[in-house]
């Protein structure tokens, strides 16, 4: 293999050989590592490949000797640790808007940023719930659109789907076309949502991007957000997801909870850390958070079953006692 541009090709392989085949539990001496380079074609002598080696050092590779479970070189540290790979997997795994075909090929590409061995281990733990994914490849394409638009300041069409039932009773998709100014996406819930402002009204609205097709880039230019909504020099994307509640927007109020002390994991868990929390008697506390009163709001409030009381306001008490109401009645009991 002669000349400066083989050695530099033989480097290259080297690389990929250490970061694709070698861990720290499959180290590779220097036989293993010829025989490695030989099936590219390379036949390098023993002590160039020490070499070589020592380059790779000084190129900044991070690139140990070991004497377990053999004597042989390996590669240290990787862009991304095995359990950072894991844990990305897992996010790819349970979002539900990623589609079954693109968890497998992202998946595939975070298994190449580890040795094939460990990636061996990743195969015996992945487990990808189809029921529970998305089928709209466009989502993808809708994703670097909207990109594209926000860093440019354009509007945007596109076509939303809502499922209906027609006069049969079989589940229809009924379609519309907006026209909106794009400010940010939000992961939230499991949901990815688009933060716009429909261009016939003065406000914010939500849209899930799963259910979005055919969206196109315009040359109008957006409608600024301070128009529209009270952020002020940026679109302040956290302060609008502390402003949901499961995804559905309602009015930010002071609530107050009474809780058995058996649901503050739970509690906690739906409302997070920015609470008051207070001991009411023996065996329950009162909690007490700001945040949007809505549907989604009453559903998980009636999910904690008689584990969670709403004390106050007022109005939400009402709606989740109208609602028990309602379930009793649905299933013909009187609501005591």
């Amino acid at each position: 293999m002669p000349g400066t541009s083989g050695n530099k090709v033989k480097l290259l392989h080297l690389i990929d050989i250490f970061r694709h085949q070698t861990d720290e539990d499959h180290p590779m001496d220097a036989e293993d590592l010829i025989d490695a380079l030989s099936r590219f074609g390379i036949t390098p002598e023993r002590k160039s490949v020490y070499r070589d080696v020592e380059t790779l050092r000084d190129y900044g590779l991070d690139i140990i000797h070991t004497h377990q479970p053999k004597s042989g070189y390996f590669l240290g540290s990787r862009d991304l640790q095995l359990a950072e790979i894991r844990l990305l997997i897992d996010a790819v795994l349970s979002a539900g808007f990623i589609t079954p075909k693109k968890s497998v090929e992202l998946v595939e590409k975070l298994k190449g940023l580890c040795s094939r061995h460990q990636a061996a281990e990743l195969d015996r733990q992945i487990y990808i719930e189809r029921r529970k994914k998305q089928k709209n490849e466009e989502i993808y394409y809708t994703i670097d659109t909207i990109n594209h638009a926000v860093e440019r300041g354009k509007k945007i069409t596109l076509e939303y789907g809502r499922r209906v039932l027609d006069a049969a009773g079989r589940v229809r998709f009924s379609k519309r076309v907006f026209t909106v100014s794009p400010y940010a996406m939000l992961w939230f819930d499991d949901r990815y949502y688009l933060i716009c402002n429909h261009e016939k009204y003065n406000d914010l609205m939500h849209l899930r991007l799963d259910r979005m097709r055919r969206v196109k880039l315009l040359s109008e230019p957006s409608r600024s957000f301070e128009e529209v909504c009270d952020y002020r020099g940026f679109f302040d994307v956290a302060d609008y997801a502390g402003r949901l509640s499961n995804a559905f927007g309602g009015t930010p109020m002071m609530i107050e909870l009474l809780c058995r002390d058996d649901m503050l994991e739970p509690v906690l868990d739906r409302f997070g850390d920015d609470v008051t929390v207070r001991r009411h008697r023996p065996g329950a506390f009162l909690l007490r958070t700001k945040v949007a009163v809505s549907d989604g709001l009453v559903h998980d409030i009636l999910n904690f079953g008689a584990g969670v009381e709403v004390k106050s306001p007022a109005g939400l008490r009402r709606r989740v006692a109208e609602t028990v109401s309602e379930l009793a009645a649905a299933y013909g009991e009187k609501a005591r």
